[in-house]
């Protein structure tokens, strides 16, 4: 599935019932689009999918953002493999500067020795507290 055409087709084709219509107006309000504009992803007028559409449609209906900008890997998110444990795909992370992951990797730390902090003195598993 080369084209953003075919792919969103699919998802219409396989997620939504009803007439076509009412199947691009679901996905619109899904994707955070206008029906205008995916009306003009399934004609080939609009070729490429912005990454928050992507990452909308994956949260909401499991399609692998990858997937649906590209048209390359598992079609679905739970399809995927599990080495990376990021909602945000391994690739897109590659493409930030170094400063920009080492920003990222202070961020994870930091949450991590919070999280240490608040269980050492937990007795039972299970008990700390929700972060985010």
């Amino acid at each position: 599935m080369n084209l953003l055409s075919t792919r969103i087709k699919y998802i219409l084709d396989n997620e939504f019932q009803g007439d076509v219509h009412g199947k691009q107006i679901q996905l619109s309000k899904i994707a955070g689009a206008s029906k205008s504009v995916v009306n003009q992803w399934i004609s080939d007028r609009i070729k490429s999918l912005n990454i928050d559409y992507a990452l909308n449609i994956e949260k909401k209906l499991g399609y692998d953002h990858i997937w649906l900008i590209t048209g390359k890997g598992p079609i679905k998110l739970k399809d995927r493999p599990r080495d990376w444990p990021f909602a945000i795909s391994r690739a897109l992370f590659d493409q930030l500067d170094e400063s920009d992951k080492k920003d990222i990797d202070r961020y994870i730390k930091m949450v991590f020795r919070d999280w240490q902090e608040r269980n050492k003195n937990t007795t039972s598993p299970g008990k700390s507290r929700k972060v985010g």
